[in-house]
């Protein structure tokens, strides 16, 4: 079975449902409160391990109870967590998330043990990237660290996998050395070192990223769907069409769900078709981890 290696944060996220969503300096009264496990990199392992990918995920967590509820559930979604480390002294991560009734979210995020994930952690986990098929990382660690995993997963022959969220500068040296990126449009044009105001169209965002030296780009573009651009060519992937309760972590999902479907030998776009169907059904439950689906579950949403 082809392994997949992930490396990123762990969180525990605590979800506030409201009607709308609070000005500056506004309280908003009535909703619901839940508290479930995330984190990016988190929220992509249990996905992978769901979809019955063989998984490791690389973490930091704190000393404390949110740090030993997470590694116990990561755990029993069956990730091989060897390398997982927790911090002395330092608090998990965690995010505080607003949900409208338009399953629009925003979140605050407080790093904690994330901010330990340093190279030196990194280098601690060589073995497993170079024997993997894949490396999958975000940017929810320290940048150091993504460009330390990229350097080593790329010296190893390991196919690289980048999804730049949050949104942050990457080295020309770490994209020449990224096989597939995976951002939403605002995430592409400040990779590449634009604003906001500079989007373009998908394909010309995809070949300034290829001609930096990427080999394949996959940009997600929310109810239009996702563009690719790989070795087959341009192509578009419609979005699937469902009542959306909660988008958080949907486009963990997407990801995690392409990297094992690319994993397993499908093309980028079948790839994409995967991850799309995945994280459709994802947002038709609350939460990030607890939304991600099980293979399956993909399979029969046709």
């Amino acid at each position: 079975m082809a392994k997949i290696v992930i490396i990123g944060s762990s969180n525990t996220d605590m979800v506030a449902k409201t009607k709308r969503m609070p000005g500056p300096g506004e309280t908003v009264v009535g909703g619901t409160f839940g508290m479930v496990a995330g984190g990016k990199g988190a929220n992509q392992a249990v996905c992978a391990a769901r979809l019955g990918c063989d998984t490791a995920f690389v973490c930091c967590v704190g000393d404390d109870v949110f740090g030993e509820k997470a590694l116990a559930g990561f755990k029993a979604e069956g990730l091989d967590i060897s390398r997982a480390k927790t911090v002395k002294g330092v608090s998990s991560g965690v995010a505080l998330i607003i949900v409208d009734e338009g399953a629009e979210n925003s979140i605050v995020v407080a790093p904690g043990a994330n901010d330990a994930l340093t190279p030196e952690v990194v280098d601690e986990a060589a073995d497993l990237i170079k024997e993997a098929d894949i490396l999958l990382v975000q940017f929810e660690i320290p940048m150091e660290s993504v460009e330390r995993a990229i350097e080593i997963a790329h010296e190893a022959g390991t196919k690289v996998v980048v999804n730049p969220a949050p949104a942050n500068v990457l080295s020309k040296k770490a994209l020449s050395m990224t096989d597939v990126i995976v951002p939403n449009q605002y995430e592409a044009v400040q990779i590449l070192g634009k604003d906001k105001d500079s989007l373009t169209s998908p394909a010309d965002t995809a070949a300034e990223l290829k001609a930096l030296g990427v080999g394949a780009v996959v940009i997600t573009l929310g109810s239009k769907g996702v563009f690719v651009s790989g070795p087959e060519g341009d192509a578009s992937v419609p979005a699937r069409k469902v009542k959306a309760v909660d988008t958080t972590g949907a486009g963990d999902c997407f990801t995690a769900s392409m990297v094992c479907a690319l994993s397993e030998g499908k093309s980028l776009k079948e790839a994409a078709d995967f991850g799309v169907r995945a994280s459709a059904l994802s947002v038709t439950e609350f939460g990030a981890q607890p939304s991600m689906p099980t293979r399956k579950e993909v399979e029969d949403f046709l």
